[in-house]
């Protein structure tokens, strides 16, 4: 009787074992074909906010119809994330039908398949650009850029004698986080050409006993006044004559900053701003825009001449004439209106 019981019990036990061992197995393959399907989108973009729960995070992955079932994702990464001791990280993630789930769990915790945009700014911009361009770019609102602007710790951190960053930002391309806020863009913006101004220029720039304000504000208005690199010395040249004599600089691009316009007339040119070199001598009060290296290379190292004068050739090249007195600059100025009125017969 005893025996028959033992035997029983141990056919019980064994058909337990093999039945729990059945359903680990059964389990365990169940997990990893969910862990190897893949996604059934060519591309798609997931967002997962701050601060989200994992129970949050798979229910959004589930809306895009990833990570499902929820009630075996759910316990599955929390207990991977404790397992690995970290966290999943907030942003925008691209994923595509290559990708499977292990991939995408894999993806949340190290962050690598965040989505990345490329955003170029062009030199010579100013601030409302690189603010329009971020906008288009990372879609961050133009008002949250400039309130981040407003409060930016660098204007005490770098002794910026006005209240702007103007000039500051370093035109460049760059590759953002797509979820990156006006902050983190800023902090790039200007910590990159910190470096680039001690890498290339601060040393020299104290040996002359000239301050960084001082040359970001003048390689910004010889940098909108030739596209051509091989002028921008002889204008810095120009530039420099003419602060040595007292005279205005009379600097179009500085109305046209001044005015907030592409235009110069009369009339712009006697906008009473600070900002206007045509009624105020010496440097405006800052930089018209973010200068090129270049440009910045120029306002250091001016070239040696006697001009005191310049006026474009005219004809589209971007180029100058170069004069030493007023009467050749009249005669340079009657050609650039000869040459002008070929290219626009309405030119007087």
């Amino acid at each position: 009787m005893k025996a028959n019981i033992k035997k029983k019990i141990k056919k019980i036990v064994i058909i337990s074992i093999s039945l729990l061992v059945g359903a680990i197995i059964l389990i365990s393959f169940y997990i990893i074909v969910l862990l190897n399907r893949r996604i059934s989108e060519k591309e798609i973009n997931v967002r997962i906010p701050k601060k989200a729960t994992l129970t949050q995070i798979v229910e959004i992955f589930n809306s895009k119809g990833i990570l499902k079932p929820k009630e075996m994702f759910v316990p599955l990464l929390k207990i991977y994330c404790s397992s690995k001791k970290c966290n999943p990280v907030a942003g925008t993630y691209k994923f595509n039908s290559s990708n499977t789930n292990l991939d995408v769990i894999k993806a949340i915790i190290s962050g690598k398949q965040l989505s990345i945009v490329k955003v170029t700014y062009p030199e010579g911009i100013t601030l409302s650009d690189f603010a329009l361009i971020t906008q288009k770019s990372l879609d961050i609102d133009t008002t949250e850029f400039f309130k981040e602007i407003r409060k930016s710790k660098y204007i005490e951190k770098l002794n910026i004698p006005i209240n702007s960053l103007e000039g500051y930002l370093m035109p460049e391309t760059y590759f953002f986080f797509k979820d990156s806020d006006p902050k983190t863009v800023i902090e790039r913006l200007v910590e990159t050409q910190n470096k680039i101004w001690k890498q290339k220029f601060d040393s020299l720039a104290k040996k002359k006993g000239l301050s960084r304000h001082f040359i970001l504000t003048l390689a910004s208005i010889i940098e909108l006044e030739s596209p051509l690199e091989s002028e921008r010395k002889t204008i810095s040249g120009v530039f420099y004559n003419r602060l040595a004599r007292n005279m205005k600089l009379e600097s179009d691009p500085t109305v046209q900053y001044a005015a907030k316009s592409k235009k110069i007339t009369h009339r712009e040119l006697k906008i009473n701003n600070l900002y206007n070199t045509y009624r105020n001598e010496g440097l405006p009060p800052g930089p018209i825009c973010s200068p090129s290296i270049s440009s910045i290379e120029a306002a250091l190292n001016p070239e040696k001449n006697d001009f005191l004068y310049f006026v474009a050739f005219g004809d589209g090249s971007g180029r100058h004439r170069f004069a030493k007195t007023f009467q050749e600059h009249l005669k340079y100025k009657r050609l650039y209106r000869k040459e002008l009125k070929k290219q626009i017969p309405s030119v007087k």
